[in-house]
């Protein structure tokens, strides 16, 4: 499967449940070392989305959505 094909279907698919995990975690004042925990494979995560975001023709439209999401873009 091609990058292009990661991407769009990435693109289809509702916002990935790291981002709705984190916030419940948030809300809850989970202790901090699994907080910190997360927040790391959010941003391996991330980067991956990021990348993908980069091959996508789509880019423009769901850069604005991630930054909206994305617990890393927004720090």
């Amino acid at each position: 499967m091609s990058i292009e094909m990661h991407a769009s279907t990435w693109i289809k698919m509702p916002f990935p449940n790291w981002v709705s995990r984190v916030t419940s975690l948030r809300e809850k004042k989970t202790n901090k070392k699994k907080m910190n925990q997360l927040r790391e494979e959010i941003k391996k995560m991330h980067n991956v989305i990021v990348l993908l975001l980069q091959v996508s023709n789509k880019t423009k439209r769901i850069k604005k959505l991630l930054r909206a999401q994305c617990v890393v873009c927004r720090d």
